[in-house]
This record gives structure tokens, sequence and C-alpha cells, in this order.
């Protein structure tokens, strides 16, 4: 599963909502937020980030966006520990910096 329907995955685990695409035009080389998802997101400072906030990957330099779940927040060395899938190679652990993403936090 790619990351978008992963993130779409869990919020319907979650909260019971499909939210349907993640992404503009269903993919992510569009690197934009899908208009649906986005009234269901408000944007959260890093520092205020929790656990099971959304995140989209800044300035993406393969040419695509990237979305995942924060699993903990380290203000410290403002990083994030996350859950993301990448097509092909599945779900899994990875580390990101503040400056790398922007964080969402999921309303209905």
């Amino acid at each position: 599963v790619d990351c978008s329907g992963f993130v779409r995955a869990v919020i319907f685990q979650a909260t019971g909502t499909d939210v349907g695409s993640i992404f503009a035009n269903g993919s992510a080389a569009a690197g934009t937020l899908d208009g649906d998802i986005t009234s269901h997101l408000i944007k959260v400072d890093p520092a205020d980030a929790q656990a099971g906030d959304l995140f989209s990957r800044n300035n993406d330099t393969v040419g695509g966006g990237h979305t995942g779940v924060i699993l903990s927040n380290d203000k410290s060395a403002q990083k994030y520990e996350t859950a993301e899938s990448y097509g092909g190679h599945g779900p899994g652990l990875n580390s990101r910096t503040y400056d790398e993403v922007t964080v969402y936090r999921y309303k209905q």
C-alpha cells in the first residue's frame, strides 16, 4: 500500500470515516492534498504535534508528495517518529524533522 492509502486506512480505522483520496487526482505525484481531505484537517504548529497527527512532506525532492502518521514528538531534538508506507515497500517506521514536514490534525 502506498502512503496515501495507508493514511486513509488509519483515518478510517480511528474514526469510521472514509475521507477518500489524500492527494489531488488520487496521486502523491501531484504533491497537493486533495480538497476533500483538507476539509478534515487543521494545520498544527510543529512543536504542538501529537501522536495521531498527520504530516505532509515539504519540498519533496523526488517529484511528489508523501504523507504519514506521527507517533511521537521529540521537542528537544525537533523531530518526530512516524509510521509511513511506500508503494512496493509497505508500512514502516521513520523519523522526520520539524522543517521537513507540515503537520495536520484530523477533525471530524
